[in-house]
């Protein structure tokens, strides 16, 4: 990388010279944007030219090269100076110096090393100014990231192996996390996250590619990078903060090593510059662009590690949602730490413009737009945050569930200038379809994520996503059992496969109905009954079982006698059964003796009070009683 090239060189340039081409530099280059640099000063070997391979010309391909800090206020004077970082009341800087980090007046004046080891680099001022973190390879030869106070006390290692090639560590806005270099899979050059404590260690990116010097937006919400991942040359990328939505700044932007400006507007870059790499130097020139990859400028030649000065200046920032072509924008969340906004100007990317904080628009047709807001506060002083907007058609669909089968309908998609000619589907449960209306029947009950994306006829998509409760229905099942008219009921077997069952309904057949798992109803008279129990579970589904149930009279029992002397004659004829009929008379005589049948005789052998009984039974096995006592006397 281009820092390590900035450490190799063999540095021959004196320091006087260097202060003079300092002076040269600010005066013949009186630049608005206020960064600091490093710069590069090349001077031709005249002697190692003429010794070794060629004349003694101006063609003559050695160089050494020395490197200072350069501000809008003078610079450094050399001749191994990189990295500059501000402090946050942009009154000091901080750079690397033969791998120590030293802290300077914003002049250049009164530097002084507050590390001492010689294995330092790529310092990062917080933005509250109490700490500053490097990296350093003093414990690991992968390099760890650190902090320090800017007197140089109180260091602390951050990272524990957690990567190896650890280097730019980049502060969130909010002072919370650092953005840095890293290298979780050897070879790999990815950005990484962490907290300040250590904690909340996070790959963001995984690209086989090299990404790489992380910058966040002023608005915290993005992060600026290099990529190589659509060819060698790298190239200025954002994503948000989580590591998702790559994509471009611009045209595929060339470049390295970007640098967000504190009001969102710009961001300066590093571009090898092809007058070296002609004689095989890595030399970077910077550049300016806006933040869309828009107006790119050239800003400084042989020039490197751009460093934004401190601004006092208000944070423009904006969330969007849009219902087919129409978007609505909210700025509310912009601030202002010095004073108050007074205005939000907006650019839709579409030619037209609007003011205020909140606000709807309306695109002509879908496609791809950046919108770009300026907030103004009381002081003059301007943000700006721009953002890629993509206007897609409307995905937007229905559904109904019966059970575990769900049936969807996209037919209220739409699309306002063009066609839309595929609708895909996602089920949620690993399961795919297509087509304007489409059916599915889960496996299980369960809450699942349905997505459709739609895309017309020019390309672009829409989708929406929407939770569908299937909800497997519970089972109904009841016991029973009957005495006389008095039968009881027992749902409690019931079950849910996929939730509990809330709610037990009976209905007895007789116009009588209850609730609870277990009940009870005593019927008027006997007969045969449907008995249905409805279940219905915590999702709403229900289920019923019906059983018939034989509710059985039971029958009367009645007889008369008349006796001659002991013997008597029984008659069982008066008896009878409501529902049915008799099958059976059972007798016992109350002397130890029984009998059977309708009519019966029998002969007692002595006087006395005898208890019969008469009982008889029906053809459903219900059984009726009656007893009565009889007296016998011995007559004269």
């Amino acid at each position: 990388m281009r820092r390590t090239f900035f450490r190799a060189f063999v540095f021959r340039i004196s320091a006087a010279t260097m202060i003079a081409a300092v002076v040269a530099m600010t005066s013949s280059t009186a630049q608005t944007p206020q960064l600091a640099y490093t710069s590069v000063v090349a001077s031709q070997d005249t002697a190692a030219c003429c010794s070794s391979c060629c004349a003694c010309n101006a063609f003559c391909p050695y160089y050494n090269f020395s490197s200072y800090i350069v501000t809008p206020y003078g610079g450094t004077p050399g001749p191994n100076d990189t990295q500059p970082t501000w402090s946050a009341d942009g009154t000091k800087i901080a750079f690397t110096r033969n791998g120590d980090i030293f802290v300077a007046d914003a002049s250049g004046s009164n530097a002084i090393d507050i590390t001492n080891t010689a294995n330092n680099s790529a310092p990062a001022w917080s933005p509250n100014g109490s700490r500053i973190a490097f990296a350093s390879t003093r414990n690991n030869p992968s390099g760890d990231l650190f902090l320090v106070n800017p007197d140089g006390s109180n260091v602390v290692r951050l990272t524990y192996n957690v990567a190896s090639s650890v280097g730019h560590p980049a502060w969130s806005q909010d002072g919370t996390r650092i953005a840095f270099n890293c290298q979780v899979q050897a070879g790999n050059d990815d950005i990484c996250t962490i907290n300040l404590d250590g904690t909340g260690f996070a790959r963001l990116t995984s690209d086989p590619a090299s990404d790489s010097f992380p910058t966040w937006s002023p608005d915290g919400l993005s992060i600026a990078f290099s990529t190589t991942r659509y060819g060698t040359d790298p190239v200025i990328d954002v994503m948000n903060t989580d590591g998702s939505d790559v994509r471009q700044v611009g045209a595929a932007i060339t470049g390295s090593e970007p640098a967000w400006s504190p009001d969102g507007a710009q961001i300066a870059f590093d571009v090898l510059d092809p007058n070296w790499s002609g004689y095989g130097y890595d030399i970077p020139d910077i550049y300016l662009m806006q933040a869309d990859g828009t107006n790119v400028t050239s800003f400084q030649t042989s020039g490197g590690d751009p460093a934004w000065m401190p601004m006092r200046v208000p944070i423009a920032t904006f969330k969007v949602s849009c219902t087919g072509t129409t978007c609505n924008f909210d700025a509310s969340g912009s601030k202002d730490s010095y004073t108050t906004i007074t205005g939000y100007a907006w650019n839709f990317g579409d030619g037209t413009t609007a003011a205020g904080a909140i606000l709807a628009h309306t695109y002509a047709a879908i496609g791809n737009y950046t919108v770009k807001l300026t907030v103004t506060d009381a002081n003059g002083a301007t943000g700006t945050k721009f953002q890629a907007l993509t206007v897609n058609p409307v995905a937007a669909f229905t559904f109904s569930c019966s059970g575990l089968a769900c049936n969807f309908n996209a037919s209220g998609s739409t699309d306002s200038s063009a066609t839309i000619t595929s609708y895909t589907w996602k089920f949620g449960d690993g399961a795919s379809g297509a087509g304007i209306t489409i059916s599915h029947t889960y496996a299980v009950g369960n809450s699942y994520k349905v997505t459709l994306t739609v895309t017309d006829s020019i390309g672009a998509t829409g989708t929406q996503s929407q939770t569908v409760i299937a909800n497997a229905p519970p089972v109904a099942s009841f016991v029973f059992v009957c005495n006389g008219l008095t039968c009881s009921f027992d749902g409690s077997g019931s079950r849910d496969p996929d939730g509990t069952i809330t709610s037990y309904s009976w209905n007895f057949g007789n116009g009588v109905t209850a609730s609870g798992p277990s009940v009870s109803d005593t019927y008027a008279a006997g007969g045969q009954y449907t008995v249905t129990l409805i279940v219905a579970d915590n999702g709403g589904a229900t289920n019923a079982e019906s059983q018939t149930v034989i509710v059985n009279a039971p029958p009367v029992a009645s007889f008369t006698f008349s006796c001659s002397a002991f013997t008597c004659t029984f008659y069982g004829s008066g008896s009878f059964d409501s529902d049915g009929t008799i099958a059976s008379y059972a007798w016992q005589f109350g002397d130890s003796t029984a009998g059977t049948g309708v009519t019966v005789k029998h002969t007692y052998r002595a006087p006395g009070t005898y208890t019969v009984t008469l009982t008889v039974t029906d053809n459903g096995g219900a059984i009726g009683v009656q007893s009565n006592n009889l007296t016998l006397v011995r007559r004269k």
